[in-house]
């Protein structure tokens, strides 16, 4: 019997998108992933303990350019670090922000298109 080709398999689109911060963030940024499984985007969203947001918020939150209050660079969300530096209205805006990137299919024009 001739080898046979391996069958060509199909994956879901894996969307990472850049998000702006808005308002006095202007300039900074996340790099995050916007269409998770929904188990780990019900963790993420229901993370209360160090040890869940040390593991969650990494799954979706890839890059940033933020930085403290001294201008040195954040260390990355899974690093202790930076909740202990990181302004406390950062993660509740970066949440939000990145939950309304769901659901956004592409960008056309400059123009999000849901």
């Amino acid at each position: 019997m001739p080898d046979e080709a391996p069958a060509t398999r199909r994956l879901p689109p894996k969307r990472i998108v850049q998000v702006d911060l808005p308002g006095e963030w202007t300039g900074f940024w996340v790099k995050a992933w916007v269409n998770p499984p929904w188990a780990i985007y019900q963790r993420w969203g229901a993370a209360r303990t160090e040890d869940d947001i040390l593991t969650t918020w990494p799954q979706i939150v890839l890059e940033h350019n933020l930085c403290d209050f001294d201008g040195a660079e954040l260390p990355p969300v899974g690093d202790r670090g930076f909740w202990e530096r990181s302004p406390a209205d950062l993660a509740p805006l970066i949440m939000r922000e990145v939950q309304a990137q769901y659901g956004v299919q592409a960008v056309q024009g400059g123009q999000q298109v849901r």
